[in-house]
């Protein structure tokens, strides 16, 4: 039997035992209560207290009742899990000492060895703000959750510049360098870090790192703080390199303002219910809370975390969970964005659990299903029931908002993600007119920022406009940037961030970025597939497989697209014969699925074919060239240069015989 469980609640939470196996939560106020008790060590709390921070709105007797009902459910952990640690008398509740292990305590205790690798391994514990998608179980317990998410990155934050800040440039700069890495994942506006970065690299004799750093840290003072580097930091590199080398026994240390509360407090900053109002969803859970089984609890928990994933919706739950009984649902007027129920039933005597999708406006039954608790025993076929459920969940809120023009923001992002799905230059001038329209009245909506990235980058690669002044890489990656300064938990800013910074040669940061945005959202196919493609370009082709199967085994019905950045993943991996037959069942006519086709058929010795694609290039796309090749050659060639974005340098080479033939063909026509 497990002894000690362990609790991740840095991003969206779970209990796992001992062998990494997960431990079903019967319900998210006892997870709420563990994690609670977890960030007050070592002291009973009164009961009173935690029924007041989590039904705040409930008379003292009820929130008293409802604790106890929470309670039986932290016992149904214990003995599922075989452990003991829940403490509690009539008057109190604490833990025992030595069982709960938590990863912010984890952090902690990695921050306090200090090296590389710890540094490191920190930063990757770090998923998300602490309790992430729990903000809404209470108002008071909301506040709380906000108080100690900044305290949590605080303590982060003074705990690795403690270490970072005694360290030796010269006798141990690969620990200073992870140390800086972790601070600037905390707070990339966090000019410390920065400072201690330009000066290792300068003492390194890495000057044009140096001078990349100095950038990225203008960047990102101006978007997160609307402010200029410091003068010191400017100073460093009026000073030779050579006279910090002479102070290289010195500590990393020199005057810079201490950290602030408020950097931190950044940190949980994003598009919240405060700012962006979304469509309402109420979880309503009609169970027997005897009789659920573990298999129901890991689906209706999966469906959250899918659900919360998304960040389309603001999840509410149903307080009466434990009763048992169906409750009485009350149809609402939410105005343009909707109200939606999601009924979850478990049939334990059936091993069937049913849910129904209604609209709280008009009553409406949007869909019904049903799934067999036998037939999702294992974590692929779980993570499949779960995806499309929510899919069709997505299909029905978001879908009624693309369809119809709104005046809400959230309404307006949805008009322009679904005109930016459609990958063509008229669709995405509609969207950057929506997008400009967003960011003039929500400035700090991150979304906007992100979707302007990515018409960038669209333009830059797929349909260059090479009469026009084009949105530049910098450009791109200062947009995507500000979007995932603003929201660094949103997926789209997350994945677009990854794509910009692969655009601009920055592919460590653009891999970390693409890992990040899997984590982030491991339930839709289309964040994996696109990660997939980038992982294939920066040569992870292992990875890029894996989110690729991944893909396709959420997606009932594959789109046609999917193949091109199939196409893509089998190119990096050498395999050209099966691009080819990918890029036959994909949209044929993009510049650059006639490009890699050119660069597969030259790698399979297909020269004849190589030249008869050719001219569907021309057909395609003649208007597009038409006297830039011969007033402008050396933008066409900037272009064919920069779609070849594989950095394996074998795969770099294969791809560019195909751009070089592209090249050879337009400078002769």
């Amino acid at each position: 039997m497990p002894v000690r469980l362990y609790i991740n609640c840095l991003g969206t939470p779970e209990v796992l035992d001992d062998a990494g196996a997960a431990v079903a939560v019967p319900t998210r106020k006892a997870l709420a209560i563990l994690v609670y008790l977890l960030r007050t060590p070592g002291r009973l709390v009164p009961r009173e207290q935690v029924a007041d921070i989590l039904w705040s709105k409930a008379p003292r007797d009820k929130a008293i009742q409802s604790l106890r009902q929470a309670l039986r459910q932290v016992r149904r952990i214990e003995e599922a899990s075989g452990t003991r640690f829940l403490e509690a008398d009539k008057g109190h509740v604490g833990l025992a000492g030595g069982v709960l292990v938590s990863d912010f305590g984890e952090v902690s205790e990695l921050l306090e060895s200090g090296g590389a690798a710890d540094f490191e391994a920190a930063l990757a514990r770090i998923r998300g703000p602490l309790l992430n998608g729990y903000e809404t179980l209470d108002p008071v317990f909301q506040d709380w959750l906000t108080i100690e998410r900044q305290r949590v990155m605080s303590d982060y934050t003074s705990s690795a510049l403690k270490v970072v800040d005694t360290l030796s440039l010269l006798e141990e700069p690969e620990r200073v360098e992870a140390g800086c890495r972790f601070l600037l994942g905390l707070d990339s506006a966090l000019e410390h870090a920065h400072q201690l970065l330009i000066k290792l690299y300068l003492v390194s004799g890495r000057k044009a790192e140096a001078h990349e750093q100095l950038k990225r840290c203008e960047a990102e003072l101006k978007a997160h703080l609307d402010a200029d580097p410091d003068e010191e930091t400017l100073r460093l590199f009026n000073t030779h390199a050579d006279a910090y080398v002479e102070r290289s026994s010195a500590k990393t240390r020199f005057a810079v303002e201490p950290v602030s509360a408020m950097a931190t407090a950044n940190l949980c900053h994003s598009d919240g219910p405060d700012l962006i109002q979304l469509p309402q969803l109420t979880i309503a859970s009609f169970v027997d809370a005897d009789r659920l089984d573990s298999r129901a609890h890991t689906i209706l928990d999966d469906i959250r975390s899918c659900l919360g994933a998304y960040r389309n919706v603001q999840i509410y739950e149903n307080d009466n969970e434990t009763q048992g009984a169906p409750q009485k649902v009350t149809y609402v007027d939410a105005g343009e964005l909707g109200s939606y129920l999601l009924r979850f039933r478990h049939d334990a005597h059936m091993g069937l659990i049913y849910l129904q999708l209604e609209n709280r406006v008009s009553g409406q039954v949007l869909f019904n299903e049903v799934i067999e608790t036998e037939q999702v025993a294992d974590f692929n076929r779980l993570r499949e029931a779960t995806s499309q459920t929510v899919n069709r969940i997505q299909s029905h809120v978001i879908g009624r908002l693309r369809a119809r023009v709104g005046k809400q923001p959230f309404s307006r992002w949805c008009q322009a993600e679904a005109l930016l799905c459609e990958f063509s230059p008229s669709a995405d001038r509609k969207a950057v007119a929506i997008l400009d329209e967003l960011q003039a009245a929500n400035p700090t909506y991150s979304v906007a920022y992100s979707g302007k990235a990515s018409v960038g980058l669209k333009q830059l690669l797929h349909y260059p406009d090479f009469r026009a002044t084009q949105t530049g890489s910098k450009d791109v990656l200062d947009l995507a940037e500000q979007g995932v300064l603003l929201d660094p938990w949103h997926v789209f800013n997350r994945r677009m961030h990854g794509w910009s910074l692969l655009q601009s040669g920055y592919y460590d940061e653009a891999r970390r970025a693409f890992t990040e945005a899997a984590r982030l959202n491991p339930f839709d196919p289309t964040n994996l597939m696109s990660i997939a493609e980038g992982m294939a370009y920066i040569g992870d082709v292992d990875e890029a497989r894996r989110n690729a199967e991944r893909a396709f085994s959420l997606f009932p019905v594959i789109p046609r697209f999917f193949y091109e950045y199939l196409a893509n993943i089998k190119f990096s991996a050498g395999d050209y014969t099966s691009a080819l037959e990918l890029l036959d069942r994909a949209p044929t006519d993009g510049i650059l699925s006639i490009t890699t086709r050119i660069a597969a058929f030259l790698c399979s010795g297909r020269d004849g074919e190589a030249r008869d694609t050719l001219d569907l290039l021309s057909r395609r796309h003649a208007g597009r060239f038409a006297d830039v090749t011969r007033d402008r050659p050396e933008e066409v060639l900037g272009w064919l240069n920069r779609i070849n974005l594989y950095q394996d340098p074998q795969t770099r080479m294969h791809y560019k015989r195909g751009a070089d033939m592209v090249r050879s063909y337009l400078l002769a026509s």
